[in-house]
């Protein structure tokens, strides 16, 4: 049986959030299910729309760290839900850490971060 895709389109005045039907959902990769996330996800959906400073959290990559998008992936779906935005950063090829960063998230790095990168986070 295949799947139905969907997407649910909220809008509060000029701004919207799309959730698609895979986004209703996560997958546990340590104990191999499917996690249904509907409800949490409409409820932050609706939420999202309503808070003006979105918490920005950012995960560095370079150093083969774990990827937010591929091998985290319900961590991915959990903050995406309650609100968070996410991004990648790569410390090498930035003179400062943005602004609008309220997390530098660092994963498990498998090579010590550059002197330069060190400099940059502590600034």
């Amino acid at each position: 049986m295949e799947k139905e895709n969907y997407a649910l389109i909220f809008e509060v005045g000029a701004t919207n959030k799309i959730l698609y039907s895979s986004d209703l959902y996560s997958y546990d990769y340590t104990t191999y299910q499917q996690i249904d996330t509907t409800e949490q996800s409409i409820t932050n959906a609706i939420l999202s729309l309503m808070v003006d400073n979105k918490p920005k959290i950012y995960f560095t990559e370079g150093h083969g760290e774990y990827n937010i998008g591929s091998q985290l992936t319900v961590l991915n779906t959990y903050l995406k839900n309650e609100s968070f935005e996410i991004a990648n950063i790569n410390l090498a090829t930035v003179e400062e850490i943005p602004a609008d960063c309220s997390v530098l998230a660092i994963m498990s790095p498998k090579t010590d971060l550059y002197e330069l990168e060190r400099e940059t986070i502590f600034k």
